[in-house]
């Protein structure tokens, strides 16, 4: 009797988990790169926090540190950016597409996993990528876990440098 409940409660488990590390690739052929948001911070760290919000025609909202041991970060609004720079973005975007995962933290069964698991309680350093992307007529933002390798520190680098966090 007890082997049919513990057979869907694994069942049930073994959905969840595929449904949380499913890779969500996208193809940039038929969607239309149209926001980016990075954010790029430290638990126990002040002053490396990073953020930007762009479009192909503006900085939406940055925020940074302008140097070492600087007390208040520096923000930006609705500064502009030329299509060379837009095209660039969204070339690294389209470069590390493949290996982007969605972020599923914020999800129901996000939200539940993280209630379970250990909790930290001194963040380390992190990194959090955010696109939207209109499909025919559907915009949708998505929340991504940060890749490993060089384009994803290529735009991470050309992110702060259009900002004006980096010369």
């Amino acid at each position: 009797m007890m082997k049919r409940p513990i057979a869907l409660l694994l069942a049930l488990t073994a959905l969840i988990a595929a449904m949380l590390l499913t890779a969500c690739t996208f193809d940039m052929e038929n969607a239309e790169l149209t926001q980016v948001t990075f954010i790029r911070g430290h638990g126990s760290m002040y002053g490396s926090q990073f953020s930007i919000t762009v479009t192909k025609d503006e900085i939406v909202y940055a925020s940074f540190f302008p140097e070492e041991g600087a007390n208040d970060p520096t923000e930006v609004f609705g500064a502009p950016i030329d299509q060379a720079q837009w095209e660039s973005i969204a070339d690294l975007v389209g470069k590390i597409s493949p290996e982007l995962e969605k972020d599923s933290s914020d999800t129901f069964f996000g939200k539940i996993i993280n209630r379970i698991k250990p909790q930290m309680l001194d963040g380390g350093e992190f990194r959090k990528l955010t696109l939207t992307l209109t499909i025919g007529d559907k915009e949708e933002t998505i929340p991504y876990l940060w890749p490993q390798g060089e384009d994803a520190e290529a735009l991470e680098a050309l992110l702060e440098k259009i900002a004006g966090a980096k010369d």
